[in-house]
């Protein structure tokens, strides 16, 4: 009768060992990790078990819902993807040039409002700052020589120009209209042509040389240098958007060795 009766008695740590098959050898590596002594080998679960299984299933609710959200994320944008590929490259660049002229509008209606109260180089500085801040996850996420480069001459030339294009603008803004200093930020695009037949060996044809002569007549009209109230921070206007295409073209420049 004993010998049947301890054949029946489950041995000691038996639902331990049934956990341990249930999860598989990890779960039997975090419990015996879990046991008191320098070198013990019990099987006896540990102090918090319970919170640690709750926290790996947490993390792979988690994980899961993360690659549910982002296969339909990729559904929904994999179509317009193939669609914006298919567009011609003029058409996307004019698109984006679009889109770039609306951003540089905002820009341009908040810079106006707090050069009421500000001086121009503190909101030149902010500006930079909070750029740096917006494209800081970009640098800390590069690779180790991804800021190498075989043209650094051609970089600071860029960042001159930037720098010099900013600060005019901004202080065409700050003395002039609205209106007229958004027009004469327009016509970057008229310089960037200029630019291009010149520096990049881009061919403009008779079509697009007679609309940039029709631009800067248009220039001229707004800027009336001949008129009795004629404003010399007009010109300031008009230096900004040649900064402006020279940092484009330098852009352009730069992409054919650089990422």
């Amino acid at each position: 009768r004993m010998s049947a009766r301890r054949a029946r008695t489950p041995p000691a740590g038996s639902s331990v060992l049934r956990r341990t098959v249930a999860f598989g050898p990890k779960a039997l590596g975090r419990l015996t990790a879990g046991s008191r002594g320098p070198r013990s080998h019990s099987l006896a679960p540990p102090v918090g078990g319970t919170a640690v299984r709750a926290k790996s299933f947490g993390s792979l609710f988690m994980g899961t819902a993360r690659i549910a959200v982002h296969s339909r994320v990729e559904r929904v944008l994999t179509p317009l993807r193939l669609r914006w590929e298919r567009l011609p490259g003029n058409l996307r660049g004019a698109l984006w040039m679009l889109l770039a002229g609306v951003g540089f509008t905002g820009m341009s209606v908040c810079i106006k409002v707090a050069a009421r109260t500000m001086p121009i180089f503190e909101i030149v500085a902010l500006r930079a700052v909070v750029a740096l801040l917006v494209i800081s996850p970009a640098i800390i996420r590069a690779s180790k020589g991804f800021f190498r480069s075989n043209r650094p001459g051609a970089h600071v030339v860029r960042s001159l120009f930037g720098v010099c294009g900013i600060t005019t603008m901004m202080l065409s803004l700050a003395h002039l209209d609205l209106t007229l200093a958004t027009t004469l930020s327009f016509t970057r695009t008229l310089f960037m042509i200029a630019l291009a037949a010149m520096f990049l060996g881009e061919v403009v044809r008779w079509r697009r040389t007679l609309a940039t002569c029709v631009g800067f007549a248009g220039v001229v009209v707004c800027v009336q240098p001949g008129a009795p109230g004629f404003d010399p921070w007009t010109l300031v206007g008009a230096v900004a958007a040649l900064f402006a295409a020279g940092v484009t073209t330098m852009i352009k420049r730069l992409t054919v060795t650089e990422p």
